[in-house]
């Protein structure tokens, strides 16, 4: 994924909270190296019942990937990344619909497929986080198409 530590900080495993990666490293590999969890993004899910879920994740990272290792319901990435499905289809909230950008004409032709795909919708599998995405804000539909 990119990281230099890539034991100390997994996947955005922590919802909610990163006090966990406070203070030094006690892994051997690392030798004492001090975590620096504020250089983390915020990543939230809007799940259909209105629960919001908070992730801290790296830049580079794919927001797929932190969806479905964090196991969040509706996104089932059944085709793992590869632009062939709408199982990792979200809606991104207004505010930040300039920030993403526009979907590629072949998300755009997958999402002809997703029910209920909107203007702000997206396949999440083709979203990098960056820090301009830093709070970026997801809204996962209440129904998935499975291919």
């Amino acid at each position: 994924m990119g990281s230099l530590l890539p034991h100390v900080i997994p996947i955005a495993r922590n919802v909610g909270t990163f006090s966990n990666l406070r203070g030094y490293c006690r892994d051997s590999r690392c030798a004492g190296v001090r975590v620096r969890a504020w250089n983390m993004l915020q990543l939230i899910f809007i799940l259909p019942d209105g629960t919001e879920k908070l992730f801290r994740v790296h830049s580079g990272e794919n927001v797929m990937d932190v969806a479905v290792s964090n196991e969040i319901d509706g996104i089932s990435a059944n085709c793992r990344g590869n632009c062939a499905c709408s199982t990792c289809h979200v809606y991104v909230e207004p505010e930040w619909l300039e920030r993403v950008g526009t979907a590629s004409g072949m998300e755009e032709d997958i999402l002809d497929f997703a029910p209920d795909a909107r203007s702000e919708s997206r396949l999440c599998c083709q979203l990098t986080m960056s820090k301009k995405l830093d709070g970026l804000r997801l809204r996962v539909p209440d129904w998935q198409r499975w291919n």
